[in-house]
């Protein structure tokens, strides 16, 4: 049915659904800005909430060059956007200014731009990644329902006085003007303090500086043996293999892993080859101390989920995740029928696996590989059997990626 101005009056109703839809969008936003960060600066503890599939994946479009504009996250300038037209709502709503009509306009035109760029999002997503983030998803509905609330919260046509609401703004309310200016400059200004208070203000001059020992490092031979994680599963050309030699109880090795799964889910010319090396002299000769080979259990442990029900990366990711629980002092044969029973894996023939002399040396081949490439650290990252200086850091992975590929 057509709506008509005539008399009408909307009902409050409208205002407070929009309310709830605008604090909705606001907190996925909030959410998805802190997991960009995170992921930007390897210091996330752990995947994204609404990471569900390879396909689902709130990392992996965060990952993508996708994911930010001028270097600044999408989800940061949508937070900002809602935060403004929440803002006009209110004002509109009860008449904070004597141009009421005219800012209720203006936000229905705002919240008209925020779903035409959900839009033009949710069409990247399909045709270009292929991946989808639910939550990115949710504002994507959201800004939908939010721009239908506030039609309904409109006495007049906006389209029929667009050409002299935007001469009205520059000379009867310059404020909303200034509101709608500040969502790019708000972003850009609050984008550089974050980067500012993790000190990566040169972050330009680090990736290029790590670019350049990239170039001069020496080039490494590694097996494939390991945990293989390719997303494309074709024949088709890899512009990246990267190889991570980690230890499942170094906290850095922790951060690195869903920065790694990220890329390696957003960029599908990109191949990863997961190798322990346990800082244990047990069954790493490239450490001196002899532990109690706890860690080399855990190094063992993805071996044997991936050679009995594929499922390596499972037992991977659970390992990192319950890494503190490790360090404070686990029971390690309790902490491994826990992993057996998470991978439905029954207790003893996964424990007979962690204790059969194949996969022992399964363990200390890949040591091996790591001491050949004089590796002083966990995590250790490769790329194309170069040592890749901070690759567990996003930016990096993406120049690097951008440097080979030449897009």
């Amino acid at each position: 049915m057509k709506k008509t101005y005539s008399n009408y009056t909307p009902s409050k109703n409208w205002f407070y659904f929009l309310l709830l839809l605008t604090l909705m969008t606001l907190g996925f936003h909030s959410y998805l800005s802190s997991q960009h960060y995170n992921l930007k600066l390897g210091a996330s503890t752990g995947p994204s909430i609404c990471n569900v599939s390879a396909s689902f994946n709130c990392d992996a479009v965060a990952a993508s060059t996708y994911s930010a504009i001028f270097n600044i996250p999408i989800a940061l300038l949508g937070f900002i956007a809602q935060a403004v037209l929440l803002i006009l709502a209110i004002a509109s709503h009860y008449s904070l200014s004597e141009n009421s009509n005219l800012i209720r306009r203006v936000t229905f035109w705002l919240a008209l731009l925020i779903a035409l760029v959900s839009v033009v999002m949710g069409f990247i997503s399909t045709f270009k990644m292929g991946t989808y983030c639910l939550f990115c998803i949710a504002t994507y509905a959201l800004s939908f329902l939010s721009l239908w609330a506030i039609w309904k919260l409109q006495t007049e046509n906006p389209m029929s006085t667009l050409g002299n609401d935007i001469g009205n703004l520059f000379s009867q309310a310059r404020w909303v003007l200034i509101l709608l200016i500040a969502i790019p400059a708000v972003g850009w200004l609050s984008n550089s303090i974050i980067m500012d208070n993790y000190g990566l203000s040169r972050l330009n001059a680090m990736v290029d500086e790590e670019m350049v020992l990239w170039d001069s490092s020496p080039v490494y031979n590694f097996t494939e043996q390991g945990l293989v994680k390719n997303p494309s599963n074709s024949s088709a050309p890899l512009a990246m293999t990267i190889v991570e030699f980690a230890d499942f109880l170094c906290p850095h090795c922790k951060t690195a892993s869903p920065t790694l799964d990220a890329f390696i889910q957003s960029h599908p010319d990109v191949k990863l080859i997961f190798k322990a090396f346990p800082l244990d002299g047990k069954c790493n000769k490239a450490i001196t101390h002899v532990g109690d080979g706890f860690r080399c259990q855990l190094a063992a442990a993805p071996l044997c989920a991936e050679s009995m029900k594929q499922q390596g990366w499972k037992a991977n990711h659970w390992i990192f995740e319950n890494q503190e629980k490790f360090l404070s002092g686990y029971d390690a044969e309790k902490s491994m029928q826990d992993l057996a029973q998470h991978l439905e894996i029954p207790p003893d023939e996964f424990k007979k696996c962690l204790q059969d002399d194949k996969t022992f040396e399964a363990v200390a081949a890949a040591a091996k590989e790591g001491e050949m490439a004089k590796i002083e650290g966990t995590p250790s990252i490769f790329v194309n059997g170069k040592k890749l200086q901070r690759g567990q850091f996003l930016p990096v992975l993406q120049r690097l990626h951008q440097k080979i590929t030449g897009i």
